[in-house]
């Protein structure tokens, strides 16, 4: 029976890296709640909550965005909803970005949405 102690087993550095992940972006959520002061900075008419209630990634994590301020906007439910069920006008306000985004030009188009 191999009893080594806990501090000389190998580390585990995925959890590690999740634990420092997971900081990082509760700091960037909190840089962002600061820039909006609590109000949703998406503000999409007619939709809109007013108030804030989650981070929303303008670039998501599965296409290389980060947890970072720049590319977070604080944002209400509703909105959010918005954002993710209209991409091609989401996209026209600066709410949502893709690493590569063709919406078949001639097929769609995109119409001013006023916030």
């Amino acid at each position: 029976m191999n009893v080594t102690p806990r501090w000389k087993q190998p580390h585990d550095n995925k959890r590690r890296s999740k634990r420092r992940d997971a900081a990082r972006y509760a700091q960037a959520r909190a840089e962002v709640y600061e820039r909006s002061q609590g109000r949703c900075e998406a503000a999409v008419e007619g939709v809109c909550a007013g108030r804030g209630d989650q981070a929303h990634h303008k670039r998501r994590r599965s296409q290389g965005g980060q947890d970072d301020p720049a590319n977070l906007v604080w944002i209400c439910s509703p909105c959010h909803t918005w954002v993710h069920g209209h991409p091609v006008a989401a996209v026209a306000l600066g709410l949502l970005e893709f690493s590569s985004f063709d919406p078949a030009p001639g097929l769609v188009s995109v119409q001013k949405v006023t916030r």
